[in-house]
């Protein structure tokens, strides 16, 4: 399986591009996982994955670079056990740094069950600068140590300042990837995301490894919600 992780501040889009990267990846017949921390945005989200291939399960007891070492274990080795996907979606709270979960992740020992992308984080451009006004700190760190960073929200922000965020963004990590994109499942920058997180050599290779035998085929087209997300359980299966 292939893990994402989508790090940024709560409000930063990080749930919507969630559910969108996994509707993107379902219809194209790849198993999803999401694995939620901040379900505060995700009730309207998560349940629009109706007709999916996508799991969820929810982190619930704090901060997830925390509780890593058991939880995101726990919950990783489960999702595989029983759904074997092609590709885990992971959302580490607002506050927490992408690179400390990466290395968790790394030091699980999964074996060659587990690849790891390189690190997405997602910038609320409405807030930018409030963010490095009050958050200097934990910003640029998140900033300074993605690999793909997004600027969300770009078709509310006027497009001299989003030109002077991008600047600004280059300059703490010029080694970046820079995108901006709007949280909509048509809109370009999300799909210009897609192809830099999910290369057609990659997704060549993953349906390669599943018809090969090396992975199982799609058994099952169930999406399984967290009752927190507000899903009656007669509709948690469908």
């Amino acid at each position: 399986m292939h893990v994402v992780i989508i790090g940024g501040f709560l409000g930063s889009g990080k749930t919507t591009t969630m559910v969108n990267m996994s509707k993107y990846l379902a219809m194209k017949g790849y198993i999803v996982a999401l694995i939620l921390n901040e379900v505060g945005e995700a009730d309207a989200g998560v349940c629009h994955l109706k007709g999916y291939s996508v799991c969820t399960k929810e982190i619930t007891n704090g901060c997830i670079c925390c509780t890593l070492n058991v939880s995101m274990k726990t919950a990783l080795t489960g999702i595989r056990d029983t759904y074997n996907p092609d590709f885990v979606i992971v959302e580490p709270s607002g506050l927490a740094f992408p690179w400390m979960v990466r290395e968790n992740l790394e030091l699980m020992d999964l074996g060659d069950s587990m690849t790891i992308a390189p690190i997405v984080t997602l910038i609320d451009g409405v807030r930018f600068k409030d963010l490095m006004r009050g958050l200097r700190v934990y910003a640029t760190r998140q900033i300074e140590d993605s690999e793909i960073l997004a600027i969300n929200k770009a078709d509310v922000v006027d497009p001299v300042q989003l030109s002077l965020f991008k600047d600004s963004i280059g300059q703490l990590n010029p080694e970046a990837t820079i995108l901006t994109m709007s949280s909509g499942e048509k809109d370009e920058g999300f799909f210009e995301l897609m192809d830099v997180l999910f290369p057609a050599d990659l997704l060549e290779k993953t349906a390669s490894s599943r018809v090969n035998g090396t992975a199982p085929s799609v058994r099952t087209s169930s999406t399984v919600i967290s009752n927190s997300f507000g899903v009656s359980p007669e509709d948690q299966a469908y």
